[in-house]
């Protein structure tokens, strides 16, 4: 039997938002009209999968506006290092992995995968550049690799965020896209707090959810939104439906939706979609999709596969057309909100929390400049 998913997929946008070429703005454009605060925010960052990193190989990403070098021993131990080498500048995923230590391509210094020291090199009697390699701190679990990034240089202050369904076997495998947009990591992020655009851009409702329909929690590290509303979510299915979205900073935000016949039944659909979103530079981000569904006995002879497949290529298309949408926006410092829109104005300032000491000075700095333009002027 011969289909195409292409076929099966409705398209679900409002709007006939044209594709315009991913080109990335200029520093004084960002300086003037993106997130007037720091390019990298502190916190644990997606990297790439496990599956990515092979024992004995390399492999080269640019974040944070460097060049890193993700490799992984012989023992199988996972490293992320600064890309180049001390000595004169060589490009170290073009080297080679030598039991722990990894080769320069171009003087063949050999550098501990585990210490970053320099050990010599082979044949020679010059002693170690007396020099270590910069060393990143990792997280590696449920085959997901994420980095520790902070703006002031300090050690993690916190764990990476565990994501439990990874670790049930009721659970699909994550259904992976990555793709570059061109915005800041904490204007992409808030496009999920945005909950009006989930009705008017992608039709997750037939009505906007009202007040009564939406709940926030919020602490340090997590900010939690809710809402529900009868219909909505999947084409043609009537009932009652739930989203609940979790940021884990502004970089890893989750989303998890229900679908059942009534409030309060139990949902007979469950599926997350996790957005991770890592700067590259200060103009542009990778944006990694990770889709998954709660598995159903029913689900067998490779049927969850196909579903997640489905869902994804959904997904995929509504992420799109926010990329269209975040490629060509600018951040607006005081924008005209209402009461429709959600919780953006909580969102930004808790989102303030991520920036390191110099975001800290500038805002207060606004803040009293604010105040005083408020005062009144003595006659």
């Amino acid at each position: 039997m011969n289909f195409s998913l292409k076929e099966m997929l409705p398209s679900y946008s409002n709007y006939n938002i044209k594709k315009r070429p991913n080109t990335p703005r200029n520093s004084t454009f960002r300086q003037s009209n993106m997130v007037p605060h720091q390019p990298y925010p502190k916190g644990w960052f997606y990297l790439c999968m496990s599956k990515d990193v092979k024992k004995g190989k390399t492999l080269g990403l640019q974040r944070f506006g460097k060049d890193l070098v993700v490799f992984r021993t012989e023992s199988g131990k996972l490293n992320v290092i600064d890309g180049h080498c001390p000595h004169l500048g060589a490009y170290l995923a073009d080297g080679k992995i030598i039991g722990e230590e990894i080769e320069c391509p171009f003087h063949a210094w050999r550098f501990d995968g585990n210490s970053g020291k320099c050990v010599g090199r082979k044949g020679s009697c010059a002693k170690p550049l007396k020099v270590d390699l910069v060393k990143w701190h990792i997280d590696e679990q449920a085959g997901f690799v994420h980095i520790w990034n902070d703006p002031d240089g300090q050690t993690p202050a916190w764990e990476c965020h565990d994501i439990p369904e990874l670790l049930l076997p009721n659970w699909s495998k994550p259904n992976t896209r990555e793709h570059v947009v061109y915005n800041h990591v904490q204007d992409i992020a808030e496009n999920a707090a945005d909950v009006s655009h989930l009705f008017t851009l992608h039709n997750l409702w037939t009505e906007m959810p009202d007040n009564d329909h939406r709940e926030m929690a919020i602490n340090d590290l997590t900010m939690v939104l809710s809402a529900q509303e009868e219909n909505g979510i999947l084409p043609g299915v009537r009932g009652w439906s739930k989203i609940e979205i979790t940021f884990c900073g502004m970089q890893n935000v989750q989303a998890r939706i229900e679908v059942s016949s009534e409030k309060g039944a139990e949902p007979y659909y469950r599926n997350l979609a996790m957005a991770l979103i890592t700067p590259i530079d200060e103009n542009s981000c990778n944006f990694a999709s990770h889709i998954m569904i709660q598995t159903k006995p029913w689900m067998r002879f490779g049927l969850d596969r196909l579903l997640v497949r489905i869902i994804a290529r959904m997904m995929q298309g509504e992420i799109t057309t926010d990329t269209m949408i975040w490629d060509q926006k600018i951040y607006l410092d005081r924008p005209l909100l209402n009461s429709e829109d959600g919780p953006i104005r909580q969102f930004r300032k808790w989102s303030g929390g991520f920036y390191g000491e110099e975001h800290t000075a500038v805002a207060n700095k606004k803040a009293a400049n604010k105040s005083a333009e408020l005062e009144p002027v003595a006659s």
